[in-house]
């Protein structure tokens, strides 16, 4: 009893020690606090700090990390743990605050395509490749996606391990389902235990979204992922990552990695050469720039201790970065896969938007006024003739030629489910679907006219 009021009150003592700046995340089972020391003076910060309800069950990856980390073994692919403990209804983590953007904000601002794709992906297989090569038994992330992966000047970190749990052979399944659904795979909602090849799924979809800034849907994946912005060669990569059957997938966060460069090369041989000068996509930190290996050269796994346990001696330092194993300078012709840089400030973009969207709520407003208050020429026509003709089929033509004029790019990034398609196939429904409602709404108004 001593002992559980002694632990107690020192919980107490540990959570007074920070300030909470502001609350980042909250959620039934857990909140995530921006914090600063409450002396503000030896390190204030600030830090990010976890209070997970104990009985939620997730978030027990934490304790195993602090404890690899107390024990010197620090993995470079995620933030540092300060301190890891329980109070009586919740575990408290306080973990280093990782400067840098995600992976969304990383594509939002050096457009996707291949060549942000070949400098990225594998410093991002590399950091997973560590979770799961570095740890005995393999750490399972379970949640990645863009807003999970930090990129900065010291390249690649993973974030939020809350659901992460560690690889158990005798277990048949998982014992809680989580993840987000579109990079989530199959056995994650109960189709059997995640494994390291539950990671490759995921990587697969950040893959797409790398070459894209789409969130994968379902019609994708049926699709194997036939989209303009996505090279064949690189369709067969993601397509092999999330197979539904995991035992289809690669084996491997390393095999997938080489597929990718293997990839990058066949579709560099798709195009004419061009200028032998390439420079990372515009914004990056300079790390990606600093470590060019030829294509198909992947980087070797962490290497293994005295006692053969992954990740010992051989890990890399806490903040270093692996080799990417990138393709070499001059290898992506330019021009032909640069980034595209023809961005409208957000300020503009958002600006432009609204014009946009209050022209066609008045083009709208119009349609109900011209069904509601007909001229003398369709002053006898129905009310439901005039209702499909105006606020339904003209309504719908105004509707296509709005949204084609919208600026979607940061819609792709903030609201995905409103930019779900490409540029040129976005653009090819809203004609389509103009022209068919202008041509259904003439027909209306003809067939009318005859009748009459």
């Amino acid at each position: 009893m001593d002992d559980e009021l002694d632990t107690y009150l020192a919980s107490l003592e540990r959570s007074s020690k920070f300030n909470v700046v502001r609350t980042l995340k909250t959620t039934p089972h857990e909140t995530t606090e921006l914090v600063e020391l409450a002396d503000g003076i030896s390190a204030p910060g600030p830090y990010i700090r976890k209070r997970i309800a104990l009985d939620a069950g997730i978030g027990q990856t934490y304790p195993r990390l602090f404890g690899e980390q107390q024990a010197g073994r620090d993995a470079a692919c995620s933030p540092h743990i300060y301190e890891c403990y329980e109070t009586e209804d919740s575990l408290n983590v306080v973990m280093e605050f990782v400067h840098g953007k995600t992976l969304a904000d990383w594509v939002y601002e050096a457009d996707p395509s291949p060549a942000f794709a070949a400098y990225v992906f594998p410093r991002i297989c590399d950091a997973v490749s560590e979770l799961h090569e570095g740890f005995e038994p393999p750490i399972i992330h379970r949640d990645l996606k863009p807003s999970n992966v930090m990129i900065n000047e010291h390249g690649v970190k993973v974030i939020d391990f809350g659901i992460a749990r560690s690889y158990r052979e005798d277990a048949e399944s998982d014992t809680r389902h989580f993840g987000t659904p579109s990079y989530a795979p199959p056995e994650q909602f109960g189709f059997g235990q995640t494994d390291e090849r539950s990671d490759i799924y995921a990587l697969g979809m950040l893959l797409y979204y790398c070459l894209t800034e789409r969130t994968p849907t379902f019609s994708m994946l049926e699709s194997e992922f036939e989209d303009d912005d996505v090279p064949v060669p690189l369709r067969k990569v993601i397509a092999k990552a999330t197979s539904f059957d995991p035992a289809n997938r690669y084996a491997s966060v390393r095999e997938l990695k080489h597929a990718f460069l293997k990839a990058i090369d066949e579709t560099l041989a798709l195009v004419p050469a061009a200028a032998a000068d390439w420079a990372p996509p515009s914004g990056m930190p300079a790390v990606f720039a600093g470590e060019h290996a030829a294509p198909g050269m992947a980087s070797e796994s962490p290497a293994r201790g005295k006692d053969g346990r992954k990740g010992d001696s051989g890990s890399p330092p806490h903040g270093a970065v692996f080799d990417a194993g990138l393709p070499s300078e001059g290898a992506i012709p330019k021009g032909a896969h640069a980034p595209r840089r023809s961005h409208l400030p957000e300020t503009l973009a958002v600006a432009w938007n609204t014009v946009v969207i209050l022209a066609w709520l008045l083009m709208m407003a119009g349609c109900f006024f011209a069904a509601l208050q007909p001229t003398e020429t369709n002053a006898l026509a129905p009310t439901w003739v005039l209702v499909l003709e105006y606020p339904v089929l003209m309504g719908g033509f105004f509707a296509f030629v709005a949204y084609a004029l919208l600026y979607k790019k940061f819609l792709r990034r903030d609201m995905p489910a409103l930019a779900p398609f490409g540029m040129r196939k976005g653009l090819a429904i809203c004609a389509v679907g103009a022209i068919v409602c202008l041509a259904a709404a003439v027909g209306v108004q003809a067939a009318w006219q005859a009748v009459v």
